[in-house]
């Protein structure tokens, strides 16, 4: 017999007054009938809050107030969802169709066991092309990396409430929560559905910013360490880190950058379905 998940929406929002639109109808445009919809603003002052109050009402929870930085604004958001199943929908993300959530809770439903229920993403660029991302494989991926974008993730939270991401990292603390499933659940946990969920764009976001890869990279280490199944990961990567940014040895530099660029190109290669 299919259950009639409640499913809670979280979008997170700050000063986005040219994509907060597109993305409140995304969600309120869904068709599937048990959807509570929370939304955190930042305290935007760009107007985003005026396109917020036309549609207040499609809007079950709402907050805008300042925040300690993205992680701590969607970990608001889940403490007071009160579904079963929540999505992170931020501004300037939307859903591949208007009836997604459908597709995945009720022309089909996630296991008994499933903690973590997945799709496919479409991959937005400036130049306005998009590209279909095929989520990858849950193991051996979740030893360096989150094998889905999490716009295309919806978490059972009913046994992680609180904190649903760990703070001290800005950058790859949805990777460490995943992890966190992984380890606490294990491969069954994790459902994958070969379709598109979410469409996001791949520019402007803190981990997208050039400025910000040496800062990513160290999140990555931090959460590598402490995790014996991504010790092999952190040794590799850790001496990469040396050379790049320690050592000033411009040949070894070189070397190293090389093979990085050819294995981020190769990986994409292969998660490229098609173009659109």
């Amino acid at each position: 017999m299919s259950r009639n998940y409640k499913v809670s929406i979280i979008t997170i929002c700050w000063n986005c007054v040219k994509e907060i639109e597109e993305t409140l109808l995304s969600v309120i445009k869904q068709d599937y009938p048990n959807i509570e919809y929370i939304v955190i603003d930042g305290a935007s002052t760009d107007g985003t809050l005026e396109i917020i109050q036309k549609y207040r009402e499609n809007i079950d929870i709402f907050i805008s107030e300042k925040d300690a930085g993205i992680y701590n604004a969607m970990n608001k958001g889940v403490m007071l969802a009160t579904g079963e199943w929540c999505l992170f929908m931020n501004g300037g993300d939307m859903f591949a169709s208007d009836n997604i959530i459908s597709q995945m809770f009720v022309f089909r439903q996630p296991m008994s066991t499933t903690k973590v229920y997945y799709g496919n993403t479409w991959e937005r660029y400036k130049n306005g092309e998009q590209v279909l991302l095929k989520a990858m494989p849950i193991y051996p991926t979740i030893k360096r990396c989150q094998p889905y974008i999490h716009q295309s993730a919806f978490f059972n939270i009913i046994y992680k409430k609180y904190p649903f991401y760990d703070e001290r990292y800005h950058i790859v603390s949805d990777y460490n929560t995943s992890l966190w499933y992984y380890k606490k659940y294990g491969k069954s946990a994790f459902e994958y559905v070969n379709i598109p969920v979410s469409s996001y764009k791949n520019f402007d976001g803190a981990s997208s910013r050039q400025e910000n890869q040496r800062k990513k990279i160290c999140e990555f280490l931090k959460i590598w360490k402490h995790n014996p199944i991504c010790w092999s990961r952190y040794t590799r990567e850790a001496i990469k880190y040396f050379i790049i940014y320690i050592q000033p040895f411009s040949f070894f530099k070189n070397i190293t950058n090389s093979y990085t660029k050819n294995r981020v190109m190769e990986n994409k290669r292969k998660r490229t379905l098609q173009k659109h």
